[in-house]
C-alpha cells in the first residue's frame, strides 16, 4: 500500500492491505476539497492572503490607471484620480491579511502624496525643483478634503474588519 509521508511516497509490506493504489490514484486523493470555498462577500470580509506588501501593490494598481488617465487629460488631481485614490484606500484593508491591516491603514496619505507629486512631475508644468515643490504642496493643500475623505474610508473598512474578527470570535 502506498502511503503519503512527509511529503513522499512510501510503501509497506502488510499483505492484509487493500491493492497498491497508483501515483495518480493518490495524487487525485490530495486535491479532494473537504470543504466549500468561502463566498465573495465572506473572503471580502475575513480578507483575503495577502500581506502588507500585496496590499500595496493592489492599491497602486487601482491608483495607476487613474492617475495615467489624469496625466493624458489635462495633468491636474481631477475626477479620475479622487475616484481611484477612493477605491485604492477602500481595496487594500479589504484585500490583506489582518496582520498587514496596520500597513493598510497607513497607506491613503501616501498613496495620495505619490499620485500628487506623480502628476506634478509627469505633467510638464514645472520648471525647476521649486515650482515643482510649490506644486505639489498647493495641490496637496487644495485636496485635503480627498485626502481626509479617503483616510476616513480607509479607517472605516479597517475598523470594520477589526470589529466582524472579533465578533466572530
Amino acid at each position: 500500500m502506498l502511503v503519503l509521508y512527509r511529503g513522499r511516497m512510501t510503501g509497506t509490506t502488510d499483505t492484509s492491505a487493500p491493492p497498491v493504489v497508483t501515483a495518480a490514484d493518490a495524487l487525485a486523493d490530495l486535491f479532494v476539497v473537504t470543504a466549500a470555498p468561502p463566498s465573495a462577500l465572506g473572503a471580502a470580509i475575513t480578507g483575503q492572503t495577502l500581506t502588507g506588501a500585496g496590499g500595496v501593490l493592489v492599491a497602486l494598481l487601482v491608483l495607476t490607471p487613474a492617475v495615467v488617465l489624469d496625466l493624458v487629460t489635462d495633468a491636474t488631481f481631477g475626477l479620475p484620480s479622487t475616484i481611484g485614490f477612493l477605491l485604492a484606500a477602500m481595496a487594500a484593508p479589504l484585500v490583506v491579511r489582518t496582520s498587514g491591516l496596520a500597513t493598510a491603514a497607513l497607506l491613503p496619505p501616501l498613496l495620495f502624496a505619490g499620485a500628487v507629486s506623480a502628476l506634478a512631475w509627469f505633467s510638464g508644468n514645472n520648471e525647476g525643483a521649486r515650482e515643482l515643490v510649490l506644486d505639489v504642496g498647493t495641490t496637496l493643500a487644495l485636496s485635503a478634503p480627498i485626502l481626509f475623505a479617503g483616510t476616513a474610508a480607509c479607517l472605516a473598512v479597517v475598523l470594520g474588519r477589526l470589529l466582524w474578527r472579533l465578533l466572530r470570535r
